[in-house]
C-alpha cells in the first residue's frame, strides 16, 4: 500500500507561514502613502463638498489612488444657417424680422461654444446657389453674419436642395472635431426641383391649384397675377436632408409664417433631418421675430454639448464626485436632472436643469475618482 509522505521540515514551514499570516493581520494594511506605522488609511472620510479625503489604498485594491481632473467636453456644435431669401420673403417685414432674429440669436449665443455660418438661397435671383457659404463656419461667423444679412434683400425662387447640398459639401471639407448641424430657415415650398411643368394657372392661394401644385407668389403688382400654380417639387430637398443625416449632420427646420399647404413638406424635412419635434408640427413654426428668436435659442441650447470624455474607465458611480464651478452636482440615474456616466463609452453627461445651467453659464467641470463611496 502506498502511503503519503511529507517532505522533511514541511510542518515547520507550515507553522511559520501561519505565524506570518497572523502577524500581518494584527498589523493591519499599510497604505503606500501612509507615513504612520499603525496602518491607518489617510483621509478615510471623503468630503463631497471639497472632494478631499477618501481612502487611497483600500485592502481590496492596493493600486487605487484618488484622482481629480477636468474632463474634455465632446463636440461643441457648428451651425450652418441655410437662409431662404426668396421673393416671398419680401412680404411685409418678414425678411427684416428674420434678419433681426438671426442676428440676435448668433450674437447672444456663447461664441466659445457655437461656431456659426451662413448660406443664402437663392444666390442669383432665380434658382442658383453659390459655390461656397456666404459666411464660413468658424469662431468669427457670429460677428460676420449681421452685416451679410443687412447687405442682402429677398429675390428669386427657393432652391432648397441645392443649398443643403452646398452645406454638406462645406462640412465635408471642414475638419474641426466638432458636431455639425444645419438650420434651415424657410417660408415656403421648394420650387427649383423636379421636371414637372407648371400648369400656368393663376392663383391667389393654394386652394386654386391642383393637389400636386401650390400657389407661388409672383411679387408683381396688379394687374399682373398675384401667383402662379407651380408643381410641388419637394422630394429633392427631403432627399438632400436625408443625405446630410447619413453624414452625421442633423437638420433643424424652422418654418416662417407657413400655410397649411407647405406644412406637410416641412414635417417630412424635419423627420428626414433627425430633429422632428414630438406632436405636430414636426418643424419649428414661427410667425414673428419674437417666436423666431425663441425657436433659434431653443435649438442652440439643445445642441450645446453637455457630454464629457473620461480619460479612463470610470469606477462605479458611487465612487465618482462631480463639481461645476466648484459646486457639487449630484448624480441622477434617471437622467432627469444631474449627471450620469456611460461606462462603455467612458463619458459623463449632464441632464435637465444641470445641463441647461452649464450651457447658459459655462464653468469648469471637475471629476474625482475616489477610493471609497461618496455619500
Amino acid at each position: 500500500m502506498l502511503s503519503a509522505r511529507r517532505a522533511p521540515g514541511s510542518l515547520f514551514v507550515l507553522l511559520m507561514s501561519l505565524g506570518l499570516a497572523v502577524a500581518v493581520a494584527s498589523c493591519g494594511v499599510v497604505s503606500a502613502d501612509d507615513d504612520d506605522t499603525g496602518g491607518q488609511n489617510d483621509g478615510a472620510v471623503f468630503d463631497p463638498n471639497t472632494l478631499e479625503g477618501g481612502i487611497d489604498q483600500p485592502p481590496v485594491d492596493p493600486n487605487c489612488h484618488e484622482q481629480t481632473f477636468e474632463p474634455e467636453k465632446i463636440g461643441d456644435p457648428d451651425i450652418l444657417i441655410v437662409f431662404d431669401k426668396s421673393g416671398s420673403m419680401s412680404d411685409g417685414s418678414k425678411y427684416s424680422q428674420t434678419c433681426d432674429a438671426v442676428t440676435n440669436a448668433v450674437t447672444s449665443a456663447p461664441a466659445s461654444q457655437i461656431h456659426w455660418g451662413l448660406i443664402f438661397f437663392p444666390s442669383d435671383g432665380a434658382c442658383g446657389v453659390g459655390t461656397a457659404p456666404d459666411v464660413d463656419v468658424g469662431p468669427d461667423g457670429a460677428s460676420q453674419i449681421p452685416s451679410v444679412l443687412s447687405s442682402n434683400s429677398p429675390n428669386g425662387n427657393t432652391p432648397a436642395h441645392k443649398a443643403i447640398e452646398l452645406a454638406i459639401q462645406s462640412y465635408n471639407l471642414l475638419v474641426d472635431d466638432r458636431v455639425h448641424y444645419i438650420l434651415l430657415a424657410t417660408d415656403g415650398m421648394p420650387n427649383c426641383e423636379g421636371d414637372a411643368v407648371p400648369s400656368m394657372k393663376t392663383c391667389t392661394d393654394d386652394t386654386q391649384c391642383g393637389v400636386e401644385e401650390y400657389c407661388e407668389p409672383t411679387g408683381a403688382p396688379p394687374p399682373f397675377p398675384a401667383g402662379m400654380c407651380m408643381p410641388k417639387p419637394k422630394d429633392l430637398a427631403i432627399g438632400a436632408i436625408a443625405l446630410a443625416l447619413q453624414y452625421g449632420i442633423k437638420t433643424y427646420v424652422v418654418g416662417m409664417d407657413i400655410d397649411s399647404g407647405v406644412a406637410d413638406t416641412l414635417n417630412r424635412m424635419a423627420e428626414a433631418g433627425g430633429t422632428a419635434r414630438p406632436g405636430d408640427p414636426k418643424y419649428y413654426p414661427v410667425s414673428d421675430q419674437a417666436s423666431l428668436e425663441q425657436a433659434l435659442s431653443s435649438i442652440s441650447m439643445q445642441i450645446i454639448s453637455c457630454t464629457f470624455n473620461l480619460d479612463q474607465q470610470p469606477p462605479q458611480p458611487e465612487y465618482i464626485g462631480v463639481t461645476v464651478g466648484g459646486q457639487s452636482v449630484s448624480r441622477d440615474a434617471t437622467q432627469a436632472n444631474g449627471w450620469d456616466v456611460d461606462a462603455n463609452a467612458r463619458t459623463l453627461t449632464f441632464y435637465g436643469e444641470a445641463c441647461a445651467a452649464l450651457q447658459a453659464n459655462p464653468a469648469a467641470v471637475s471629476v474625482t475618482f475616489a477610493c471609497s463611496p461618496i455619500e
